[in-house]
């Protein structure tokens, strides 16, 4: 299945992450300041129940940002925006709740390799928006365990 192929590498998929923000940060009126949420521990994870049946020895490399210096009260229409440049890059939106309550909620995926996308509001007004990769070699090739920072 999917755990004998080579894939891109860890760090790879972090500056696939990082170009992603940039780009879908320069779409956005107004712009926000992008702010890595620092959680380092959070940055790596073990492949758990990979959905293309490969190894569990892969990692995923996850990456969220703040979206700083929008008010709250355009929380709903940077959500919208961000939305629409995703799907005009050929992505797939799986759901996008909470925008009339001005309480984005929106998650997809990156075509074509499946990254993991969304924007999430948080209870006190801000966002953040981010990306998962899918299950990866930390190296890029099969065979050697990770080395996670836990």
């Amino acid at each position: 299945m999917g755990d004998d192929k080579p894939t891109i590498t860890q760090a790879q998929a972090e500056k696939r992450i990082e170009d992603f923000a940039k780009a879908t940060a320069e779409q956005l009126d107004p712009k926000p300041r992008l702010a890595r949420i620092n959680q380092p521990t959070s940055d790596l994870h073990n492949c758990i129940d990979p959905a293309d049946g490969g190894s569990e020895d892969r990692i995923v490399v996850s990456r969220a940002y703040w979206l700083e210096d929008i008010p709250e009260a355009k929380n709903a229409d940077i959500a919208r925006q961000i939305m629409e440049y995703w799907k005009r890059q050929g992505h797939s939106i799986d759901s996008a709740e909470g925008l009339d309550e001005n309480q984005p909620s929106i998650h997809g995926y990156t075509k074509p390799d499946d990254f993991e996308i969304g924007v999430e509001w948080s209870t006190d007004g801000s966002m953040s928006f981010g990306a998962t990769s899918p299950c990866i070699w930390q190296d890029g090739v099969p065979g050697k365990s990770p080395t996670l920072p836990y």
